[in-house]
C-alpha cells in the first residue's frame, strides 16, 4: 500500500447523522473524522445495521455538513484499510457504547397510558 499522510482524531464531539442508505433511513454514529493526504473523511457506523460507512467529509461556508461518496472502489478500499489499521472492532464497539443511543422509533409511546398502566412498564 502507498504511504499516506494520515491524521486521526479530528472529531471534536459525538455526532449522530441520519442517512438515507438505499432508500432506508438509518441513524449513524460518527466514529471519527480523519485526514488522508489533506482530504477529510468521516467514518460512520449504523446503529441498526452495524455497517461501517466512510465518506468524503466537508463543511460548507454555513457549517453545513456534506458527505460525498468515494466513487473509486480501489481508493475506497485503501481508505477503509487505513481506517481499519487505526480502529479495531473493539475500539469501534467502545465508541458506539459511549453514545447511549436509543432509536426513537423503537420506544413505546406511553402518552395514552394511565399512570397505573405506565407503572407496569417500569
Amino acid at each position: 500500500m502507498k504511504e499516506h499522510e494520515v491524521q486521526f482524531g479530528k472529531l471534536e464531539e459525538k455526532a449522530v447523522y441520519s442517512l438515507n442508505i438505499f432508500g432506508e433511513d438509518e441513524d449513524c454514529a460518527a466514529i471519527d473524522i480523519f485526514e488522508v493526504d489533506g482530504v477529510d473523511y468521516i467514518a460512520l457506523l449504523g446503529f441498526d445495521s452495524q455497517e461501517l460507512y466512510i465518506f468524503n467529509f466537508k463543511e460548507d461556508n454555513g457549517n453545513e455538513v456534506v458527505f460525498d461518496v468515494i466513487e473509486d472502489e480501489d481508493f475506497m478500499d485503501e481508505i477503509y484499510d487505513i481506517f481499519q489499521e487505526e480502529y479495531s472492532d473493539e475500539d469501534i464497539e467502545d465508541i458506539i457504547d459511549s453514545y447511549d443511543y436509543t432509536n426513537e422509533d423503537e420506544l413505546e409511546d406511553f402518552s395514552d397510558y394511565s399512570d397505573e398502566e405506565k407503572e407496569d412498564f417500569e
